[in-house]
């Protein structure tokens, strides 16, 4: 698997879905700081509740529905960029 690098605040959510209904379970945002002469290392991740709740439900409620995931669990990571 080969993917573009993509630069913005990198996220985790844990979704639920029960025939098509989705809930979020948990977002998570992760703490990425330089370290070591690497660019970043992941530092710590922590709960977030913040103002891009909404826009990362909405994504990820599209994407779940574009692959028709209607029942099940889901973590998926998410970079949001400029």
């Amino acid at each position: 698997l080969v993917q573009e690098f993509a630069v913005g605040q990198e996220f985790a959510i844990d979704m639920v879905c029960k025939n098509g209904e989705k809930k979020i379970a948990a977002i998570w945002i992760y703490d990425k700081r330089p370290a070591n002469g690497a660019p970043f290392v992941y530092y710590a991740t922590e709960v977030y509740d913040g103002e891009h709740n909404q826009i990362l439900y909405d994504y990820l409620s599209r994407a779940l529905d574009a692959l028709d995931v209607r029942w099940g669990l889901t973590h998926s990571e998410v970079i949001l960029t400029s």
